[in-house]
């Protein structure tokens, strides 16, 4: 898209315009649709654990090569992905210390019950 007719329309210096705004100008309905188009089917890739979309996403984030509406939908969508990723990282982290506190009682457990109680 670099260099085509849809970055002079979407991106004349601090103006922007709107997606029915450039449905006036005769080929950026479809530029932008296919555009729309390849960013859900990434979604939907990514949304199905193919990680290797993830680079094509962040791609069309770049506010100086797409639509605005695109790259706002792309930055949303990659916000999204990281934060899940974060989380399961979260998540992998809290089971592993689950996992040594369990290894550790479990010790504890058995040192202790061979030994007599004081009451």
């Amino acid at each position: 898209m670099k260099g085509s007719r849809s970055r002079g329309l979407f991106h004349g210096g601090c103006m922007s315009i709107t997606t029915q705004q450039a449905m006036m100008f005769s080929d950026a309905p479809q530029e932008i649709d296919a555009i729309l188009a390849h960013l859900a089917d990434l979604c939907e890739n990514i949304s199905m654990g193919n990680g290797k979309d993830d680079a094509e996403l962040f791609e069309l984030t770049k506010k100086e090569a797409y639509p605005e509406i695109v790259t706002r939908l792309a930055e949303s969508f990659g916000m999204m992905l990281i934060r899940l990723e974060a989380r399961d990282l979260h998540a992998l982290q809290m089971t592993e210390d689950l996992k040594k506190i369990e290894r550790l009682l479990s010790r504890n457990a058995i040192s202790t019950s061979g030994q007599k109680k004081l009451i």
